[in-house]
């Protein structure tokens, strides 16, 4: 994918005061089980790419995601109360529902559930589909503008032709 849209949904959850920890991800609930340890803070939020993702190529080298993105967003279920657990995944709903990162479509909820099957935690999944660009390839990616040219636009112009100067034919 890109790592613009990484950097924007980045940006985005930054607004929220609650969230403490922000990663792709990469299985660590079934590590964190394994370990037998927390290796994250409370309230963290992992995006995952959920495979296939389907490509169509949309001209000049550039291709453009059909993706699914996986929120999970981790709560540790015995320091909240349960309408806490609610509220932290309505607001970040709120800030991923509609949002639309850099040249990408607006994102939007297709599905969430509830995956409850651990040990004193809970994770939220909540699926959001947007079609992002991959630009990496264009034939335009490697184009280098030309450097400005300075032009001296102080000189005086001075108009000898009598047909400039005045507008008229000669009779």
């Amino acid at each position: 994918m890109t790592t613009q849209f990484y950097t924007d949904i980045t940006n985005q959850l930054s607004t929220l005061s609650w969230y403490t920890y922000f990663k792709l991800f990469n299985n660590q609930f079934e590590s964190m089980e394994e370990q037998q340890e927390q290796t994250f803070p409370n309230l963290s939020i992992f995006m995952e790419f959920l495979e296939p993702v389907d490509v169509l190529s949309i001209g000049a080298g550039v291709q453009q995601y059909d993706a699914i993105i996986r929120f999970h967003l981790y709560l540790i279920s015995y320091e909240l109360e349960d309408l806490d657990m609610f509220t932290y995944k309505e607001q970040l709903h709120a800030k991923l529902q509609g949002f639309f990162p850099t040249n990408c479509s607006r994102m939007n909820r297709i599905s969430e559930s509830p995956d409850q099957n651990h040990n004193g935690y809970m994770v939220w999944k909540l699926d959001y589909k947007c079609q992002i660009p991959d630009e990496s390839a264009s034939f335009y990616a490697n184009v280098v503008d030309a450097a400005p040219v300075a032009l001296d636009l102080t000189t005086e112009m001075i108009i000898d032709n009598e047909i400039i100067r005045t507008g008229k034919f000669p009779e």
